[in-house]
């Protein structure tokens, strides 16, 4: 009886032990999410660069980027805490998860990456709660995305037409992602939060050359929040150049962009200024870059809103101007928007836009790629009816 008693303790005892070590695992498991986002519509277009009737296509992205990721942490105790995230964009159009052009940030406009995977994002990094975070990789900005979600003012975060076609045209997509990044934000002190991030140019010939560096000074106080970034661009080695591939080695762009917003209950209202400088990359012949990933000399501002008419059902509006500084010519863009939610994940939409560009053009509706109807100096209408699933 005695042993039998004392191997039913015993008993009890392993599995309460092996319950614990089990516990532990499992709080201390990395937590992996897999998540995405699906836009795409049908886009018509009054005209295209190529002839002048109407064009109409399936469009990808016209409301928010569509994309799939993995982000994941582990607690490691004492709060902190181990993270990573890899993000890829894909085509509704094509089902492509590549692109030939892709974020970079360099004088000469080239991109730094492309036909990539994980295009978006590709980091590891470390979290505390008391000290903020690092992340190494390739990842998003800390000057330009916060940016575009704040200037934003239609329903649903549908940052793509509206906001993102003003500063493509300036040149900041280059500085939507960078490769080779490291990254901080800090945690909130009393309503403030920053962040700081730099980039590595990695030339063996020129530690500076393709460097960059920039950051971000954000403020909120109940529904009100204003942000202000800046962000440099050294030059780069190009090798497309082939008569003097240094020949940006040592120039730079500088740009600045300062929002607000202010959001409560149904309404929400924003507004955006922003200045891009590319005076050193300027030559006799591209006076202040061209259209298509290219720095361009160029201001820009924008106010937008938009207000619940019912829980389900927003309206909104955006309007933006860029003004490209070295003809003094300006691009427009007015957006009008109304979205219904299915659900907390599903939403549909219907967009119409009128840009009227001048030698800095405007995409009429985002999407990738979709450069055969952004036109310099000629008015375009736009409309486009789709859906968002997120997941």
């Amino acid at each position: 009886m005695k042993y039998t008693r004392f191997i039913s303790q015993g008993a009890k005892l392993a599995g309460i032990l092996a319950a614990g070590t089990l516990s532990a695992q499992a709080q201390t498991a990395p937590g992996v999410t897999f998540y995405g986002v699906m836009d795409a519509g049908i886009a018509s277009f009054s005209r295209s660069a190529n002839v002048d009737s109407r064009l109409t296509k399936v469009n990808s992205d016209a409301s928010n980027s569509s994309v799939w990721g993995l982000r994941g942490s582990e607690d490691l105790g004492g709060g902190m805490a181990a993270l990573f995230g890899l993000e890829s964009m894909v085509s509704l159009k094509t089902g492509d998860s590549s692109t030939p052009n892709s974020s970079g940030a360099t004088v000469s406009g080239n991109p730094a990456v492309s036909n990539v995977t994980f295009r978006r994002a590709a980091y590891v990094g470390m979290k505390s709660e008391s000290y903020g975070s690092v992340m190494l990789g390739r990842n998003y900005t800390a000057t330009a995305m916060p940016q575009l979600v704040n200037a934003n003012g239609l329903p649903n975060n549908a940052v793509n037409t509206g906001l993102v076609t003003l500063t493509a045209a300036q040149g900041i997509n280059n500085d939507y992602w960078n490769s080779n990044m490291v990254r901080y934000d800090s945690p909130v002190f009393s309503g403030f939060n920053f962040a700081l991030q730099y980039v590595f140019g990695e030339d063996p010939q020129n530690n500076s050359a393709g460097s960059g560096y920039g950051g971000l000074l954000s403020y909120t106080s109940g529904p009100f929040k204003v942000v202000g970034t800046y962000n440099k661009d050294k030059g780069a080695a190009n090798a497309a150049n082939t008569a003097n591939p240094r020949a940006d080695v040592g120039k730079s762009i500088d740009w600045w962009m300062l929002s607000g917003s202010y959001d409560v209950g149904q309404f929400r209202l924003s507004a955006a200024y922003d200045e891009v400088k590319n005076d050193d990359g300027r030559t006799a012949s591209n006076k202040g870059g061209a259209a298509n990933n290219v720095w361009i000399d160029s201001k820009m501002w924008t106010v937008g809103g938009n207000y619940a008419i019912t829980p389900q059902f927003r309206l909104g509006a955006q309007y933006g101007e860029v003004k490209e500084t070295w003809t003094d010519t300006k691009s427009k863009q007015t957006v009008l928007s109304a979205h219904y939610a299915f659900s907390k994940r599903t939403n549909a939409y219907f967009t119409a836009t009128h840009t009227s560009n001048g030698n800095a053009p405007i995409l009429p509706i985002y999407g990738n790629p979709q450069t055969n109807v952004s036109i310099p100096n000629h008015s375009v209408n736009a409309f486009v009816l789709g859906m968002v699933h997120r997941f």
